[in-house]
This record gives structure tokens, sequence and C-alpha cells, in this order.
């Protein structure tokens, strides 16, 4: 009986222990890169690169919010779910017109490598732009009441959790091109926070599946 208490438990509470799960990766790969940051600087990273402190602040509330509210089973998840995808989305954007469109990286990446890299990287930031953008309307619908169709808003995160998996997909490649010895610090600062964000897009998935009115 023990035993069945416990698959039973697994199976009925699957949805909140996956997404508890991936958000707790989410949050250790998203340290990481900045302990890294850190410890490589001597201790100064935040106090050059000020503007960083933002980026983190919001990313730390954001994991650790839906993190505690998927533990506690509390809707207000619904909320870091909205501030997390509004973020990525408007991240890429920026990364957009200011890696992709800006003609001095081009020039910076003349050879034919870096310019299909280049294009690869346009290419995930523009899908994931207009998926992320469909999947915060649909989400903000269903939380007010005025979308009752779950199928569009699980298509649209496991589109999600399918671009940011390519996205990181995208930057491990990087580290293995450019890192022929590999270093923890150099895969971390590189590739941690995409990998993250991988992560925690699954921990939505799951928690949007938790969350589901039936």
């Amino acid at each position: 009986m023990p035993l069945s208490r416990f698959t039973n438990y697994l199976y009925y509470k699957r949805n909140k222990i996956l997404a508890i799960t991936f958000c707790v990766l989410g949050l250790v790969f998203f340290l990481l890169p900045y302990l890294f940051y850190e410890l490589d600087s001597s201790w100064t990273f935040f106090r050059v690169n000020k503007r960083e402190i933002i980026n983190f602040l919001i990313g730390f509330v954001t994991y650790t919010s839906l993190l505690i509210y998927n533990i506690r089973n509390d809707n207000k998840a619904y909320n870091s779910i909205l501030i997390f995808v509004g973020y990525i989305t408007f991240s890429m954007i920026i990364d957009f017109f200011w890696k992709t469109v800006n003609r001095n990286y081009f020039e910076e990446i003349e050879h034919g490598t870096g310019v299909v890299l280049g294009v690869i990287y346009g290419a995930f930031l523009i899908i994931n732009i207009g998926i992320g953008f469909f999947l915060y309307v649909f989400v903000g619908r269903y939380l007010t009441g005025r979308e009752n169709r779950w199928w569009l808003i699980r298509l649209f995160s496991l589109l999600f959790v399918g671009v940011l998996f390519l996205y990181a997909v995208y930057h491990v490649v990087l580290v293995l091109a450019f890192s022929p010895n590999f270093m923890p610090s150099f895969f971390f600062e590189l590739a941690g926070v995409s990998i993250s964000e991988f992560l925690i897009s699954l921990a939505i998935f799951f928690t949007l599946e938790r969350l589901r009115r039936i």
C-alpha cells in the first residue's frame, strides 16, 4: 500500500513535481554564470556592469517566485509566467535589433562561419519573439477569463519550450566550437543563462498544466 500511495501521489502531483524540479534546476543554471563572472572579475562584475544588476534581479525574482508559488500551489504563478515570457520576448527584440540588424555586428563576424551563426541566431530571435508574444497574450487572456482555448496555450507553451531549447543548444555549440579545452567557467558564462531559460520554460509548461481549469 505505501508504494501504491507513493505512485499515486507521483501520478496526481506529477505536474507540480516537474515544475518545481525544473524551477530549481533553472535557478541553479541562472546563478552559476553570475558566480563565475564575479570570481573571474575578483568580485567586481556587478560594480563594473551595473546594467546587469537589473537583469539579475528580474531573473532571480521571477525564478524564485515561480518556484515558491509552485510549492505553495498558488495561482499567482500566472504573474511570474507573464513576467518571464514578457521579459524573454522583450530581451529577444533588443538582441535582434542590436546584434543582427546592427551593421557593426556583421562586420565583426565577416567570415563564413560567423555569418551562418549570425543568420541562425537571428532566425531564432524572430521565431521566439512571435511565439513569446502570442503565448503572453493567450495566457493573459486566459487569466482574465477571455480565452478558453486551452489547446492554444499548450501549443504555444510547447513551441516556447522548443525554441528556447534550440536557443540553448546554439550557445552550447558555440562553447564547443570556440573552446577546445572545456572550461566550466566559460561554459556557464556563455551558455548557463540560455540553459536556465529553457529549464524555466519547461517549468512554465508544467505549471500551466497544474493551473489548468478543467
